[in-house]
């Protein structure tokens, strides 16, 4: 197996997967919304616990929020220093690429900063395009048809009385 089919293996895998977990997922849910119970299904080794939601409270406009504590909790407001994250950010690109030591644009070491040398390997990604995307979940649910939905043959005779 080449580089080719072992990146294309891993899309494929990673798809299959993807098909799995939503057909079990659906059963899952089937057997909630059936039975009212919460599924767990355990093979040697391996466990599916279900879960459910808690109850939880979502912050849909901060500002508005940030408004109300203020005025009912003053003490449990608090203030945030920091730099301005898009100055920062085009800030720090600047120290980086001047190189060690993290220094200023005048050669003033800048204190709390470290520079970090680039270049080191750090992993890799698969980008898939959306096409080949849709092209190998096509085939990972064919996979996943073909290995999972396919009808078994049933053992011969002897086969049987030998097990």
């Amino acid at each position: 197996m080449n580089r080719a089919d072992m990146i294309r293996a891993v899309a494929l895998h990673e798809a299959a997967a993807k098909v799995l977990r939503a057909r079990l997922a659906s059963a899952a849910e089937a057997d909630f919304r059936d039975q009212g119970i919460v599924p767990s299904w355990k093979q040697p080794g391996i466990t599916l616990a279900g879960s459910t939601t808690q109850p939880s409270v979502t912050v849909t406009d901060e500002a508005v929020f940030l408004a109300y504590v203020e005025q009912r909790f003053p003490s449990e407001v608090e203030t945030i220093r920091r730099p301005r994250p898009a100055w920062c950010k085009s800030f720090l690109e600047g120290v980086a690429d001047r190189g060690s030591p993290a220094c200023d644009a005048q050669g003033e070491e800048i204190p709390g900063l470290e520079w970090r040398a680039g270049g080191a390997w750090n992993g890799f990604s698969i980008r898939i395009t959306s096409e080949a995307k849709a092209a190998i979940a096509a085939e990972a649910a064919e996979f996943v048809a073909l290995a999972v939905d396919r009808p078994r043959p049933e053992p011969a005779a002897e086969e049987a009385q030998a097990a």
